[in-house]
């Protein structure tokens, strides 16, 4: 293996290792609770710490790609992503941890899911995470790890691992794919319903469509980030060298599928997820991908 392709794999690996350490859900009580505080609360669940020697940073990039219309809500205009950025980050620099995700988010993730009894926001929300927003950067260059959720999941649902693997020494982009969440508030348009699953559900749009659209929009991330122009103002620390990706479920699919279209991506990881799109016959050329089951 080269050493090209040895930082993605490492972290890829490294991000397999800790899927089973996410912990976000609070247990429903036995009875309705006493009120509590915002700070109590978030005092009962917290994601478990990063394991590595970096503090973590975090930023937040909302992209739009000018020129290709939205596949799923045409008169909404480009297609849009929202991003998290984790990445390793200076001790003692930065603000507040960043926020788990919004009471409306959280409402939201809770009655489309049903994974907690309706009243479960304010802890959901509440949970703690350890990056720290927009902390200084460590100085070096870093591999770049894009994450993509399951289908009608937010990218919160990876912010255990893209902190860890950040604490590690990777820059991680988390992503959220316009009308594909059932969770996320995108600028100026806020809580978008997740119309990809509306149309997958009916059948006017497949699996191998979304998973077509999301290449397409990993593609476009790498381009903003590693490009001579790049939107992010840390750009500089990511390795384009090395790039690896995983996903959850379709996102896993979507890892797959954007190697075999993009060769800059080196590495990848299907995390309990099947493929929508077929592999190229002739494989991902070399680059290795762990296909991860139950």
């Amino acid at each position: 293996m080269t050493s090209i392709r040895r930082g993605p794999v490492a972290a890829l690996l490294a991000l397999a290792m800790t899927l089973p350490l996410v912990q976000t859900a609070v247990a429903a009580p036995a009875a309705a609770p006493a009120p509590v505080s915002r700070d109590a609360v978030a005092r009962q669940a917290e994601l478990p710490r990063p394991t590595g020697p970096y503090a973590v940073g975090a930023s937040t990039l909302p992209l739009a790609e000018n020129g290709r219309t939205d596949p799923w809500v045409p008169e909404s205009g480009a297609r849009r992503t929202q991003v998290t950025l984790h990445y390793p980050a200076v001790g003692g620099t930065g603000g507040a941890p960043r926020p788990y995700m919004t009471v409306e988010e959280a409402r939201a993730l809770i009655t489309a899911m049903e994974l907690l009894p309706p009243g479960s926001e304010g802890p959901l929300s509440a949970t703690r995470s350890w990056a720290r927003q927009d902390a200084r950067p460590a100085k070096g260059r870093f591999p770049l790890v894009v994450l993509s959720p399951g289908f009608g999941g937010p990218r919160v649902s990876l912010t255990h691992l893209a902190e860890d693997l950040a604490s590690r020494g990777y820059v991680v982009a988390s992503v959220d794919h316009a009308y594909e969440s059932v969770a996320t508030t995108f600028p100026g348009r806020g809580l978008l319903p997740c119309v990809a699953c509306q149309k997958v559900g009916t059948g006017e749009i497949s699996y191998a469509d979304v998973t077509a659209a999301r290449a397409k929009d990993v593609s476009h991330l790498i381009d903003r980030l590693t490009g001579p122009r790049p939107v992010w103002k840390h750009a500089g620390m990511i390795d384009s060298r090395r790039i690896g990706m995983a996903g959850h479920s379709i996102g896993g699919a979507s890892a797959a599928h954007t190697m075999a279209t993009d060769p800059r991506v080196d590495a990848g990881v299907n995390m309990d997820g099947s493929f929508f799109v077929p592999i190229p016959a002739d494989g991902l050329k070399g680059r290795p991908f762990l296909l991860l089951g139950a």
